[in-house]
């Protein structure tokens, strides 16, 4: 209090002290502080301070789900009051959804035409922004808060990942997201609900690339006459497959033609001789 305590910090940070309070500079942004406070009166005295973590914009206010929030840069807030409000004074909050919420938002997804299945991972989320007395914050302008989502066991280049927001006015969006190393990462300007789903990519040997499908050369569509529905044999070569009664009907087409030949020799003959019997 008399302005003759020694600070020191690790890392070094800039920072003031008075009236008892201090308050870290902009360097301190982001980072994990130690320290120690001596005072020259009393040699024997050292005040060890750990634990310190200046925040960087504003306070993340996690439930252990290992999920980042940094807001880029010129973002604006409004409180509740339709006030600007200083992004110091405002939380983030995360919270990892449970088994029946994540049940729920896959409901809402699939109904809305997405598929989620089985065999797919979902993980989702509930953030929302406040300021320090709980009230709601929404952001204004173009700039937002870059959340990234941890996502341990995934194998990133196995399987391809969908970000859906369950927005309170749209319903079910899908944002655009990216994948890296450290997780899912994505811009976010509203906040509710975020769920993602990895779905393993697809091996090859489905219906529409394997080699035994209805593409191949012996399947249902090729020209032996059993064509299951298709147009069939297209040669000039009549197949095993012919209806008999196209066979029936060309055998009497034949005998009728040979008959009318007949009958027109016959009647040839009888003008030449006279006898008409």
């Amino acid at each position: 209090m008399d302005g003759r305590s020694v600070y020191t910090w690790n890392p070094t940070v800039d920072f003031t002290c008075a009236n008892g309070i201090i308050s870290f500079g902009d360097n301190a942004r982001g980072k994990n502080i130690t320290g120690t406070i001596t005072h020259p009166d009393y040699s024997g005295l050292t005040v060890s301070v750990t634990g310190i973590r200046v925040m960087s914009g504003f306070e993340v206010d996690d439930d252990g789900s290992g999920v980042t929030a940094e807001p880029e840069d010129d973002i604006t807030l409004e409180g509740a009051d339709g006030n600007p409000i200083d992004i110091d004074d405002v939380i983030i909050r995360i919270r990892r959804l449970t088994a029946d919420e994540l049940a729920s938002e896959k409901t809402a997804i699939t109904a809305k035409g997405f598929v989620v299945t089985d065999d797919d991972t979902m993980d989702g989320y509930d953030i929302s922004l406040v300021d320090r007395s709980g009230r709601p914050v929404k952001i204004t302008g173009n700039a937002g808060i870059r959340i990234k989502f941890p996502y341990g066991g995934i194998d990133r280049a196995s399987n391809t990942f969908v970000l859906y927001h369950n927005d309170s006015v749209a319903g079910i969006e899908v944002i655009d997201c990216s994948a890296n190393e450290d997780g899912l990462e994505f811009v976010g300007h509203r906040f509710s609900h975020y769920s993602f789903v990895a779905s393993p990519n697809s091996s090859g040997d489905d219906s529409t690339s394997s080699g035994d499908d209805t593409s191949s050369g012996d399947d249902t569509s090729s020209d032996n006459g059993y064509d299951g529905g298709n147009k069939g044999n297209k040669s000039d070569v009549p197949g095993t497959g012919e209806s008999p009664v196209m066979l029936s009907l060309a055998y009497l087409l034949l005998v009728i033609s040979l008959a009318g030949a007949y009958f027109s020799i016959y009647m040839n003959r009888a003008k030449e001789t006279g006898n008409h019997n």
